[in-house]
């Protein structure tokens, strides 16, 4: 390993020189801007201060420009790493001034890819669809107990019921994996978006000791547990493959804060009409999440 500062303040490169322990120095246009002095000047009393490689950065963007910026930089000292751009010129004046015997390293690389894929309505139909239900379970989940009790339920009862969610959603995966050489994954993330409109449907018009109770908890922890499994499944159906590690990366963004956001959110309507009005609004959002993966 070894040890690089980034930076163009002489004063704090000699002092770091000192202790033996750098390696090198990384510099850009900016960053020597900020000394107010002539870039090559800072470059060659770097160059002086450390024995290894200081990056000294081109400005242009053309080849030939890039390439006699990079041979007078060259020229400084023989630690001199020159810096281009990872551009198609930049790989250009990168191959010429390697063929010379110089030194070259290459500036970070950004894809592309992310800003294509916002630009695609099918991203955020999905993304909005799936962080639509997760805030839907998240309300239910993290106010489970006192939603129940809210229906008429004992604390026992609303511990034992509560405590089925669980193992609906496994037994919710089994019976995803039961059918799923009958049913594509899209019909079944489908599926589990009516499911999670009937469950709020269920839980609303339970009361006390109401096999709506049960209904509300069998489906609620099914189709939760089978789109824990069909979410990236179906998200790469329907964005494809290519990219498919950043796209689930940007998804779960969305997930995760609306996850996050979903126990605030219920505890505010809970004030504003109580649990009906939670009950009423996480069906909402199963009936948007459906709407949009539709």
């Amino acid at each position: 390993m070894k040890f690089f500062i980034d930076t163009a303040d002489v004063s704090e490169i000699q002092e770091l020189a000192a202790t033996g322990l750098l390696d090198g120095v990384t510099t850009n246009p900016s960053l020597v801007a900020k000394t107010g002095r002539p870039f090559l000047d800072v470059v060659a009393e770097i160059c002086a201060l450390v024995d290894g490689h200081v990056s000294a950065e081109v400005t242009a963007t053309d080849f030939p420009t890039m390439l006699a910026e990079g041979r007078v930089l060259a020229a400084i000292a023989d630690n001199v790493c020159v810096k281009v751009p990872l551009t198609v010129d930049g790989l250009k004046t990168c191959k010429a001034l390697a063929d010379d015997g110089t030194a070259v390293n290459v500036t970070l690389c950004f894809s592309a890819a992310p800003i294509t894929i916002l630009r695609r309505p099918v991203f955020w139909f999905v993304a909005i669809a799936f962080a639509a239900i997760a805030v839907d379970h998240g309300m239910v989940v993290s106010h489970i107990l006192a939603l129940l009790s809210s229906r008429g339920l004992s604390s026992e009862n609303a511990v034992l019921a509560a405590s089925m969610m669980g193992p609906m959603q496994v037994m919710g995966r089994i019976a995803m994996a039961a059918s799923e050489r009958h049913l594509s994954t899209l019909a079944i993330a489908f599926g589990c978006f009516t499911a999670l409109i009937l469950s709020a449907t269920a839980i609303l018009l339970a009361t006390g000791g109401s096999l709506l109770v049960a209904v509300f908890i069998i489906i609620q922890g099914a189709a939760t547990g089978v789109i824990s499994i069909a979410r990236p499944v179906a998200t790469a159906s329907l964005l494809g493959h290519k990219d498919f590690g950043m796209i689930s990366g940007m998804m779960a963004s969305f997930y995760i804060g609306a996850t996050a956001l979903a126990p605030a959110l219920a505890a505010l309507l809970w004030g504003y009409g109580g649990y009906d009005q939670v009950i009423f609004v996480a069906l909402i959002l199963a009936a948007i999440g459906l709407l949009l993966f539709g």
